[in-house]
């Protein structure tokens, strides 16, 4: 882990370093209700073996697997976040399950082995999300399903919103339309879709939320002193 000693150094981490971290509880829209349909929709169940991209600290995976006894491998480009979801995986005694590793997704070798490939709202923000999405198909023998939860937008969102989130993130946020981010999924079958809106937050629950985020920084950066 780098060491954080004041703001800056928090400010150059990259969005996933910056998850890795704080150990963020990273969950992909719709939290536990996604994970959940995504169990009994697609089958998942302790002979599923699932392959994560982008799996950051290991939210989606290791609950599915403490769930449905199901094992896999999660992948992820930063270094960082490898190493805290497999400090989380031990800590939930799911290590025999569900390992991770050091990859970039893109060129990382697939030759079949998986039942279920999870991107969450990931796929987006891959340089060719088509391109991406074709690679992970070779992770199944024959057939297999992708896992998806991708945000889209109603409207065209503000650019000085853009700007502000591009200067925290490091990532363009999405600014794609429904049929857009569908027309990725072109060619395969869709067995289960649901579309679910999300609620604006109040200032107090932001404030909670930052707050929270700090007190873990503190824990997790005890060298931090700003």
């Amino acid at each position: 882990m780098s060491v954080i000693c004041n703001r800056q150094d928090v400010f150059d981490l990259s969005y996933t370093d910056f998850v890795a971290l704080v150990n963020q509880t990273n969950v992909p829209p719709g939290s536990y209700t996604t994970l959940t349909k995504w169990i009994n929709n697609s089958n998942i169940d302790a002979n599923s073996r699932i392959i994560e991209f982008a799996s950051t600290t290991g939210f989606s995976i290791l609950n599915i697997a403490e769930s449905t006894n199901a094992s896999g491998l999660g992948i992820d480009i930063s270094e960082q976040s490898i190493l805290r979801a497999n400090a989380n995986a031990k800590n939930m005694n799911l290590d025999q399950y569900v390992t991770f590793e050091h990859h970039d997704a893109t060129k990382y070798s697939l030759n079949g082995g998986f039942t279920h490939a999870i991107f969450g709202a990931a796929l987006q923000f891959f340089p060719s999300p088509k391109d991406m999405l074709q690679h992970s198909l070779k992770a199944f023998d024959k057939n297999g399903k992708v896992l998806v939860c991708p945000f889209y937008v109603n409207k065209q969102i503000p650019s000085s919103v853009l700007r502000d989130a591009e200067s925290v993130f490091g990532i363009t946020p999405t600014t794609e339309k429904y049929k857009e981010v569908v027309s990725i999924y072109e060619g395969l079958r869709v067995e289960y879709e649901d579309r679910l809106d999300i609620y604006m937050e109040t200032e107090r629950e932001l404030a909670h939320y930052c707050k929270s985020t700090i007190d873990r920084l503190k824990q997790t950066a005890p060298n931090y002193n700003e």
